[in-house]
């Protein structure tokens, strides 16, 4: 089934010895998706963001990597799917934040400049919006994450 969703749905699959090993596959890197973040193997790397006006830099864009401890570094095409498949992806989603925004915080104490940081799943649930706007007020300033607290963001 899983194979048949991940060639576009509307379609069949017969069974094979190659379905086994590609639903083994999934439910082996479900279980370690699940210890990656209990065990902290998650990391995120920085991408600069530029203005075209003057070549400054205006924020950065975060991309998650797993941190496998027998596969190496696995990027987020690898695990994304698995993970919003079995319902870790808020889970991830609200690592994924909480990092930013640490991180975010350490930059600023050693001297950077504040940057823009955005994450469309807080621009778009509900949710994750709440729970930052407890866990994180003090974490970083409200203009520094457009959308997350817009009555406060001027």
């Amino acid at each position: 089934m899983y194979e048949v969703k991940v060639n576009g749905r509307n379609g069949y699959r017969q069974f094979s010895s190659s379905t086994t090993c590609f639903s083994t596959e999934r439910s082996t890197l479900e279980a370690d998706l699940k210890l990656a973040l209990a065990n902290d193997q998650f990391m995120l790397v920085y991408q600069p963001q530029f203005q075209l006006h003057d070549d400054q830099v205006a924020g950065v864009e975060a991309l998650i990597l797993w941190d496998h401890p027998r596969r190496g570094q696995i990027g987020p095409g690898s695990f994304i799917g698995i993970a919003e498949e079995s319902g870790l992806i808020m889970a991830i989603g609200d690592w994924v934040l909480a990092e930013a925004c640490r991180q975010h915080r350490a930059w600023i104490e050693h001297g950077l400049p504040p940057m823009r940081l955005a994450d469309h799943r807080v621009l778009t649930s509900e949710g994750p919006r709440a729970s930052l706007r407890l866990a994180f007020p003090a974490a970083l300033a409200p203009r520094w994450m457009p959308g997350l607290f817009p009555e406060r963001a001027r």
